[in-house]
């Protein structure tokens, strides 16, 4: 029989989870302060700019307990919009006990109850949000996007440019009804939508 860890290292393990969380914040609010993307010159500076924001939303979301716990937290990213590569640094890194794992596919793949996610990035129109937000709300899905005044359409949270550099709306009651929570501290540099579309 293996031995109960001692007190000592306990606390140590949640200082290190701690001083983890801290330092995800704070890669989440330098990334708000970075400088404009003039014209988005850069399109893998971009990329890799959403790929960040999506590791910190998984990072700092609380999904339902009843929900299954497979070892990874699975990334569906609709072909066209984040490229795989801009997930790369994200590969070894490990949100709790799980891995990021990233398929990229037709948003309307994601609707196959055989392709499992656990935060969609989308852009497109199809499929058409109102099936969307059913997804999420039946496989608890955190929904995001790039499309303008998806947060107000009822998706959970809407990346934005605003002079330059990227901010994020969230939907708290769509997202609220996924049974997905976000941090405070997250929500706090968030821009937040009322359930009628407006902040």
């Amino acid at each position: 029989m293996a031995a109960a860890p001692s007190p000592a290292r306990c606390r140590h393990g949640a200082a290190r989870k701690l001083l983890r969380r801290g330092l995800t914040l704070l890669a989440l609010a330098l990334a708000l302060a970075m400088p404009p993307l003039h014209g988005l010159a850069d399109p893998s500076r971009d990329d890799a700019i959403k790929a960040g924001f999506l590791f910190n939303f998984a990072e700092f979301a609380d999904w339902p307990n009843k929900r299954p716990r497979p070892t990874d937290i699975a990334f569906c990213i609709e072909a066209g919009t984040i490229p795989r590569e801009a997930f790369g640094k994200f590969s070894s890194v490990q949100i709790g006990e799980r891995q990021i794992s990233t398929t990229i596919a037709a948003a309307t793949d994601f609707l196959d109850i055989r392709t499992v996610c656990d935060l969609i990035f989308l852009r497109s129109t199809e499929p058409d949000l109102p099936r969307l937000l059913s997804l999420a709300e039946q496989r608890h899905v955190l929904l995001v996007s790039d499309r303008a005044g998806f947060a107000a359409s009822g998706g959970h949270i809407e990346l934005y440019l605003s002079q330059g550099k990227y901010r994020f709306r969230v939907n708290l009651a769509t997202m609220r009804r996924s049974g997905i929570e976000l941090s405070s501290k997250v929500l706090r540099l968030a821009e937040i939508v009322s359930p009628d579309g407006g902040t």
